[in-house]
């Protein structure tokens, strides 16, 4: 009929098959227990009841549901006549077929559970549109909320396996067939320490004193895969999208660009192709990036649109922390939390830059550890991989920093493998850190990077 709301999505008689088959087999009700929500059923009623057969599997250790209990605890709690008496809860016990397809009926009303999230979610959001107070920004945030609760539901549901499954995905791992896909670093050396790079679902957290290489090698991580084909998404908190893209230049062509932005007369015209060969990459850049409340959604949006396997924060204790307090260290420790569960939850790399803390720039010449993370607990717990950068001769040089810069690269916490360090120079010219090469030192100087870098 014109004019009149389409039914949503529903599945009864099938809700009844699956309340029916957790009363006759306590397989059904375990299983039901642990895929559906009391939620997720359409009527009244069956929610009623499902919450009953919920209450008795959590508390019936592993017995399943019993019929006459669920009769009895319904009527004392003056439930019964609301669901339709005991005469319903009989019905759908004796009407069910058995429970041999439960599993395939339980996915089918999760099925129409969540299309009915969805649509409801839309129809609120297109309300809210409505409101003359409603941005933008806060339609776009309540959409991927509701999305994401929708998508965690479903993705948790997908990730249940029994140990037979688990132990396939083991014997696979030992037998080399299923790897988790590892990003280089451009650093052979590291990538070998590092099992072949960087690993998806994994917080790397780079640290170093100002000055020394931390952003130079975000930034190279990220041109280097970009550059093979995979997406990536950069934050910096620190410089603009401009400085960046002039380090990926410079970085790729292997050629000096001065704090102005120009080049050398005869570098002009590589730098120009460079420029337009990057700006095919799968790169994308956010130069005012959001506070970590909405990090997460905005992460989840560039793996759904763009692919995104790689995301960059440059650096973790400047971003900011909205309703925050005075306990920085709390802070910090959100941020780290949050990273990790996006690298966790969208199965990617999350590489994050941290400042040491002040002690290490007041001591010469101090090798980092762990405990000199800035408001390092958190970040130390949450990493999976931390990878240092050290000058050793930052503290006793004169004058300006050399082109070549021996370095370490220091392997101070890796969770799936081997620590350790590698000597790296480090091309300041060319923003590039790359395998240490003994040679005898340079005596030009590095010309000047653009405004805001730290290194």
């Amino acid at each position: 009929m014109t004019g009149q709301l389409p039914i949503l999505p529903r599945a009864v008689e099938l809700e009844a098959a699956v309340l029916g088959a957790c009363f006759i087999d306590h397989r059904a009700a375990n299983l039901a227990s642990e895929m559906l929500a009391r939620d997720d059923f359409y009527t009244s009623a069956n929610q009623t009841i499902f919450g009953e057969i919920l209450r008795q599997v959590n508390t019936g250790q592993g017995i399943g549901a019993d019929i006459a209990v669920a009769i009895e605890t319904l009527s004392v709690n003056g439930l019964l006549d609301g669901i339709g008496g005991a005469n319903y809860l009989t019905g759908i016990a004796s009407s069910c077929p058995g429970s041999a397809a439960v599993e395939t009926q339980i996915r089918l009303v999760r099925e129409a559970s969540m299309k009915r999230a969805l649509i409801l979610a839309a129809t609120e959001m297109a309300r809210r549109g409505y409101e003359p107070g409603a941005t933008a920004e806060e339609l776009l945030r309540y959409h991927f909320e509701r999305l994401a609760a929708v998508n965690g539901r479903l993705a948790g549901q997908q990730s249940r396996l029994d140990l037979g499954a688990v132990m396939a995905e083991v014997i696979a791992g030992l037998q080399g067939v299923a790897k988790r896909a590892a990003y280089h670093t451009g650093i052979a050396s590291l990538d070998s320490m590092l099992g072949g790079g960087f690993m998806e679902k994994d917080l790397v957290v780079i640290g170093a004193r100002p000055g020394c290489g931390k952003t130079t090698l975000c930034e190279q991580v990220a041109r280097v895969n970009a550059g093979a084909g995979v997406p990536v998404l950069y934050l910096s908190y620190e410089v603009s999208s401009v400085n960046l893209g002039q380090a990926v230049v410079a970085g790729h062509a292997r050629i000096c660009i001065h704090k102005d932005g120009t080049v050398r007369e005869e570098n002009y015209e590589l730098a120009v192709a460079t420029a337009r060969e990057i700006g095919g990459w799968p790169m994308y850049v956010e130069d005012q990036p959001p506070d970590i409340s909405r990090i997460p959604a905005l992460i989840r949006q560039q793996v759904q649109e763009r692919g995104v396997k790689l995301v960059f924060v440059d650096y973790l204790q400047q971003v900011p922390v909205s309703g925050g307090d005075d306990n920085r260290e709390g802070e910090v420790a959100k941020i780290a939390r949050t990273l990790k569960a996006c690298a966790r939850d969208n199965q990617i790399v999350v590489v994050a830059a941290a400042q040491l803390n002040r002690a290490v720039n007041q001591a010469a010449n101090v090798r980092p550890s762990l405990a000199r993370l800035r408001e390092s607990g958190a970040i130390e717990q949450e990493a999976d991989i931390v990878v240092f950068l050290h000058d050793p001769e930052l503290d006793s040089r004169t004058g300006e920093r050399p082109l070549t810069v021996k370095m370490e690269a220091i392997v101070a916490k890796h969770r799936n493998g081997q620590i350790g360090s590698k000597e790296v120079e480090w091309q300041t010219g060319f923003r590039v850190l790359e395998e240490y090469c003994d040679r005898i030192p340079y005596s030009r100087v590095a010309p000047a990077v653009p405004d805001g870098r730290d290194g």
